[in-house]
């Protein structure tokens, strides 16, 4: 989603981390964002729609057709309200938001092309469980040219 959203990423892993807080993270993602005339609510958003990305793939991934927070995805979940609330102070609009970028999440991931960069991303991590942002690029950018 970095990607799409004109990121440079610097490296992505499936390693987990054992957070100090005692949660688990079972990825991440070190991105770039340019920030040459985005606003702080624009960057929010880039922030927001990165880290429900994970989760709204799995839940794809797993056939599940109603979008959820999970346990494995709590904390990607957090990471955005975090976001969501510098611009959202109304818990409920909040959270409304969130699962309304998540429904937006996928239903770009239903176009083949977008599912098939998802899919690469996902079996190049799970072949090396971390990959360099020139290696993620070239994956993702290989199907995303066939969208227009």
């Amino acid at each position: 989603m970095g990607i799409v959203l004109g990121a440079l990423v610097r490296s992505a892993t499936i390693v987990a981390d054992y957070e100090s807080d005692d949660s688990i993270r079972y990825g991440a993602c070190e991105l770039a964002w340019p920030m040459k005339g985005v606003g702080a609510r624009a960057h929010a958003e880039r922030e927001i729609r990165t880290a429900l990305a994970g989760p709204v793939a799995e839940q794809i991934y797993r056939g599940e057709s109603e979008i959820r927070i999970q346990r494995e995805s709590s904390v990607d979940w957090i990471y955005a309200s975090t976001y969501a609330e510098t611009f959202l102070a109304n818990k409920s609009k909040r959270t409304e938001f969130l699962f309304s970028v998540a429904e937006e999440i996928r239903d770009l991931f239903h176009k083949d092309e977008v599912w098939a960069a998802v899919a690469s991303t996902a079996d190049e991590l799970l072949a090396h469980d971390e990959l360099d942002g020139e290696t993620l690029s070239e994956s993702v950018q290989f199907w995303l040219r066939r969208l227009n």
